[in-house]
């Protein structure tokens, strides 16, 4: 905990910047075969709806990523964005309402960021969609609204 403390005052420095992001996570429903074993890989992302383009992203990741995981990809996305994207925090970052949308948002605002619960992310959505079937072909998504992820937390063990 005194890690994550210590990474968000370095967050705080960077300067804040009129800008509305999306994060995005979404699982194959297709298999995916790797080492003879098939797979439902996640696909994450960070994108500017301001500046439409990604920041941040995973596009091949095997098990249900962790809440520090997640955690960690927001701040590669405000620490070291893709480039020619400089460092910096946007003014508003939109997440699924659900488990991880949850999770995430009291760290979001603690780096004065304002966080947005939506049921439908349309446009980091259709990205993750589009990058998935040019990398794997034809996919599709889960059950709209569906909640896949157990996240554990690292303080107490406790699922949610």
């Amino acid at each position: 905990m005194e890690q994550r403390r210590e990474q968000i005052n370095r967050l705080l420095q960077l300067p804040q910047e009129a800008d509305v992001w999306q994060f995005g996570l979404n699982q194959l429903s297709e298999l995916v075969y790797l080492a003879g074993r098939g797979w439902h890989p996640w696909l994450m992302m960070v994108y500017s709806i301001t500046n439409p383009t990604a920041l941040a992203g995973l596009y091949f990741h095997i098990d249900p990523p962790t809440s520090d995981f997640l955690w960690s990809m927001l701040a590669r996305a405000v620490e070291n964005p893709w480039r020619p994207v400089a460092p910096h925090r946007p003014t508003e970052l939109q997440v699924r309402d659900d488990s991880v949308g949850h999770y995430l948002k009291p760290w979001i605002e603690r780096l004065g960021i304002a966080c947005v619960l939506k049921d439908k992310l349309d446009v980091v959505e259709k990205v993750l969609f589009d990058e998935g079937e040019a990398l794997f072909g034809k996919v599709y998504r889960l059950v709209p609204g569906a909640d896949p992820i157990w996240l554990v937390n690292e303080d107490d063990g406790s699922c949610r």
